[in-house]
């Protein structure tokens, strides 16, 4: 996890930006990805963020953890050649914790995917 601010329609808001999670086949089910992302959703809860973002494939996975799914439309203000493109490769967007008061609406990345 690492720092990162977005931009909002109440101003800019620094979020927890989760990146790179992920399990070789043959070491799943065994509880490492879980225990990973418990440890970086811990900085969440001891306030070194107040809320972590990031896309996802397996939205089940992080539900099960404490996060939810968002339904923002997203831009990359930072994007020269087309500042109005979704920059997420993946559709599902999630947040931790699911208590975040996110509001919905245009988010703008503020810079490339992660």
């Amino acid at each position: 996890m690492f720092a990162r601010e977005i931009h909002t329609k109440s101003g800019t808001l620094g979020v927890g930006a989760l990146s790179g999670v992920c399990t070789h086949e043959q070491y799943r089910s065994r509880g490492f990805a879980a225990q990973t992302v418990r440890a970086a959703f811990a900085r969440v809860d001891q306030g070194l963020y107040p809320v972590s973002l990031w896309m996802t494939t397996v939205p089940g996975f992080y539900e099960k953890l404490g996060a939810r799914v968002i339904h923002s439309t997203w831009v990359n203000g930072k994007n020269p050649d087309n500042p109005t493109a979704d920059p997420w490769p993946d559709e599902v967007k999630m947040i931790y914790p699911a208590s975040y008061p996110w509001s919905e609406g245009v988010m703008d990345l503020n810079g490339g995917v992660y």
